[in-house]
């Protein structure tokens, strides 16, 4: 497979590579994954978004809605009879999705630009997924964003997949209070429970930069990752959250210190004024910055973009291509 869900409780996610039959090429990815029956279908939010002229997303171009469920494979099984403090039933569905197109895998990127040019896009579509279709993606982690060859993706370098944990703001506003994905990318207010915004997608776009650099280096290759990076997967949610408010807050240049040299000083200060950006509020506005989430989401948006074009224009000038 090209990728699956290590975890023993989970939505058992596992992609394979695929291709239309006689095709030469393998051109998109098949994802089987068990959802819990009361959730929107990933293919409807994929359509809808289609609908809304949302560019730099996956295109589904097969879909299975249900090839069996718990329920029946249980059926007519004689269990125990039930307790009270037996914990609510959750039944899910086995479902399979093609989407195209076929893309790399983040970690598998060769440059500090190319790693720049894909999140940059990536967070264009984050956008346009929100703002243009209402949906807000809720699950950003390094394995759900894929670099693209642009001719391929509507023109982008860095395209979102996996809309499991996505949500249709337009039918239901107040957005869930899930603590499920990948707990390294995870906000902060989202490892202590609170109600998902955009705000929270944002902050995971810059925890998998940091990561990646800590943990790949410069052009890709792996490398022991310092002790700050296992810090963000080690221990309650309650004490990650802790860790990464310090991480961001006043032990952001201690923090720092540990950054890999190889990845450049250019590349430490873009760190830095994203971190700005996000954990930064106006003057007069009461709220911690972690929590600040602006009725317009363009105020957080567009320095954050700008930062990332100012980035890549200098590195390219430089010759950032082969950094």
């Amino acid at each position: 497979p090209l990728s699956y869900r290590r975890a023993i409780v989970s939505r058992a996610t596992t992609c394979f590579p695929g291709k239309p039959i006689g095709a030469p090429e393998f051109d998109r990815v098949v994802k089987y994954s068990w959802i819990p029956s009361t959730w929107t279908p990933e293919a409807d939010l994929l359509r809808k978004a289609n609908e809304n002229h949302v560019k730099g997303i996956a295109k589904a171009v097969g879909y299975e809605r249900e090839i069996t469920r718990i329920s029946k494979l249980r059926g007519g099984l004689a269990f125990s009879t039930p307790h009270k403090d037996q914990i609510p039933y959750d039944d899910r569905v086995l479902r399979v999705l093609a989407v195209a197109p076929l893309g790399r895998p983040l970690h598998k990127f060769k440059s500090i630009l190319e790693l720049l040019e894909c999140l940059r896009d990536a967070i264009k579509v984050h956008r346009s997924l929100y703002m243009q279709s209402g949906i807000l993606h809720g699950d950003i982690s390094v394995n759900n964003i894929i670099m693209t060859e642009p001719a391929k993706a509507d023109g982008y370098k860095g395209m979102l997949i996996d809309l499991d944990l996505a949500h249709d703001i337009t039918k239901d506003p107040s957005g869930r209070r899930h603590r499920t994905g990948t707990i390294e990318f995870m906000a902060v207010e989202v490892l202590l429970g609170q109600q998902h915004t955009y705000r929270h997608d944002l902050e995971s776009f810059l925890y998998i930069f940091i990561w990646l650099c800590f943990v790949y280096g410069a052009k890709g290759k792996g490398r022991e990752p310092t002790d700050a990076i296992p810090g963000w997967s080690k221990g309650s949610l309650n004490l990650i959250a802790q860790l990464k408010l310090g991480h961001m807050g006043s032990a952001f240049n201690l923090f720092m210190k540990e950054f890999p040299a190889e990845c450049g000083e250019r590349v430490a200060q873009f760190i830095a004024t994203i971190r700005d950006i996000l954990f930064t509020v106006p003057n007069g506005v009461e709220v911690e910055p972690w929590k600040y989430a602006p009725e317009d989401p363009d105020v957080l948006y567009e320095p954050i973009l700008r930062a990332f074009e100012a980035t890549i224009r200098e590195m390219v000038e430089k010759g950032g291509a082969q950094n």
